[in-house]
C-alpha cells in the first residue's frame, strides 16, 4: 500500500481559549506575521505554514494543542528573546535532546500562557575534529560555550582567521 505522499505541513491548528490575548502572545511575543483574523480564529504564517489559532466550537477539538517546535538559527537568543518577554520556561532553558558525529540538536521549552507548551529548536552543526559545544550551547558572537565558560571558536570563525579575514 502506498503512502499518502505528504509534502511538508500547509497548516496546523492551536486551541486556545482566549483568541484575542493567544493573538497578542503569538504575534507580540514570538513575532510570527498575523494573515488575518476573522472570529475566533486568527492565521499567522510560519515560514510558509500556516498556524490557525481557534476556539473550538465542536467539543469533539477541544482539548489541549500539540508541540510547536519553531526552528531557530541562535538557541541562546531566542532563549533570551522569551526571557525578556516574561515567558515562563519549562525546565532547564537551552539543552542538548540529541547528538551525533555531526550536530547537536538543542531545545528550549516555554509556556504560551494558554495552556500549551512549545519548543524553539536549534540543529548545531558540528566541525569534524572538534569537541562538541556542551551545557550553555551556541553564543551570539561566532563562539560556542563549554561548561567551563570559555570560548571555543565557531568553523566560520576560524575559516576567516585562517584566511586573513576578521
Amino acid at each position: 500500500m502506498a503512502g499518502v505522499d505528504a509534502q511538508g505541513h500547509l497548516q496546523i491548528a492551536m486551541n486556545v481559549k482566549d483568541i484575542d490575548r493567544a493573538v497578542a502572545f503569538y504575534r507580540n511575543v514570538l513575532g510570527l506575521p498575523l494573515l488575518f483574523q476573522a472570529g475566533n480564529l486568527a492565521f499567522f504564517d510560519v515560514n510558509g505554514v500556516r498556524l490557525i489559532l481557534d476556539i473550538p466550537e465542536d467539543k469533539r477539538f477541544d482539548h489541549p494543542g500539540s508541540v510547536l517546535y519553531l526552528r531557530v538559527a541562535d538557541i541562546q537568543a531566542g532563549h533570551a528573546a522569551l526571557i525578556a518577554k516574561g515567558v515562563a520556561i519549562e525546565g532547564e532553558g537551552p539543552h542538548i535532546v540529541d547528538k551525533d558525529a555531526s550536530m547537536e540538536l538543542w531545545m528550549t521549552f516555554f509556556h504560551d500562557g494558554k495552556g500549551n507548551i512549545h519548543a524553539l529548536a536549534s540543529e548545531v552543526a558540528l566541525a569534524k575534529g572538534y569537541l562538541a559545544v556542551t551545557s550553555r550551547g551556541p553564543c551570539t558572537n561566532g563562539s560556542a560555550t563549554t561548561s567551563a565558560g570559555w570560548g571555543v571558536p565557531s568553523v566560520s570563525t576560524i575559516t576567516r582567521r585562517r584566511s586573513g579575514g576578521r
